[in-house]
């Protein structure tokens, strides 16, 4: 996988090294800055910006402190309900766009918010999911015991052999280690017709060009390791094996109020400057 752990001479943690760009294979990066535990760099042959060096026990500590401390954890309903504007926009995206899988497996399902809106409006749907956090697993079951999680994490989708008619991997690609070896993953995984719904932090979006690697959407989250634009997910997505693209840039479904807010929001999407990049793609 090009990437080896190291462990640490001053204290208890393991460092992981990135050698290859993930999306192109090269060797020659440039550095682009060092947030906590991270160390980002930009691929100088093909622009790719990702953390080259980061720290597993960091990371641990973060998911577990800043997103899902216990099954009980009541960040995780407040989420749920803070995002519901995303969750109705993103179904209504799929109903216009893939309506009626007969499948759906949703890869870091997290709080679940977003399962429970498709459900709803999808009943007949077999609803499947991957959550590495344990916490949220069974946070999740205890309201929607029909989910069946088929791996642990990303990286036990490979061993998956059922095909699912949609796949959603939202707000996820960004914290993988090996984003390409799971959209190609992904790919085999769909039924022939199926489509994957990814979104991520868009890194050039207008609130990064305000607030640079402070903004906590994007570079600031001690989480996120893979910062994408629109060429290098695009590339990233066709080289994984995906047939067609589509952007999505539609108008509401999100958390934004107020008309004039909405409105700005739109033509930063139109103009991929949105702090979410959006993105449906068929096998």
């Amino acid at each position: 996988m090009n990437a080896r752990a190291v462990p640490a001479t001053l204290s208890r943690v393991t460092l992981i090294e990135r050698q290859a760009c993930d999306l192109c294979g090269a060797a020659d990066h440039r550095e682009y800055a060092t947030l906590g535990h991270r160390h980002l760099v930009r691929c100088a042959s093909c622009g790719y910006l990702f953390a080259d060096r980061y720290d597993t026990a960091e990371l641990e500590r973060a998911y577990r402190d800043d997103y899902y401390a216990n099954p009980d954890d009541e960040r995780i309903a407040k989420w749920v309900s803070e995002n519901e504007g995303v969750w109705d926009g993103l179904c209504k995206t799929l109903t216009r766009h893939h309506p009626d899988p007969a499948s759906i497996l949703d890869i870091g399902a997290g709080t679940g918010g977003f399962l429970m809106e498709f459900h709803a409006r999808n009943p007949r749907t077999g609803l499947f999911a991957i959550e590495s956090s344990q916490n949220a697993r069974e946070s999740l079951l205890q309201r929607m015991p029909d989910v069946e999680f088929v791996a642990d994490d990303a990286d036990g989708l490979a061993e998956t052999q059922t095909r699912f008619g949609l796949i959603t991997l939202l707000q996820t690609l960004e914290h993988v280690p090996h984003p390409l070896a799971l959209c190609k993953t992904i790919a085999r995984s769909l039924e022939t017709g199926g489509a994957l719904l990814v979104t991520v932090p868009n890194n050039r979006s207008y609130a990064v060009a305000l607030k640079g690697t402070k903004d906590m959407g994007c570079f600031g989250n001690p989480t996120h390791l893979q910062f994408f634009d629109k060429p290098s997910l695009e590339r990233m997505l066709k080289q994984a094996g995906f047939a067609r693209l589509q952007r999505i840039a539609e108008f509401g479904g999100s958390n934004v109020r107020g008309l004039p807010a909405q409105l700005a929001q739109y033509a930063l999407r139109k103009a991929g400057r949105s702090s979410e990049l959006r993105y449906l793609a068929w096998k």
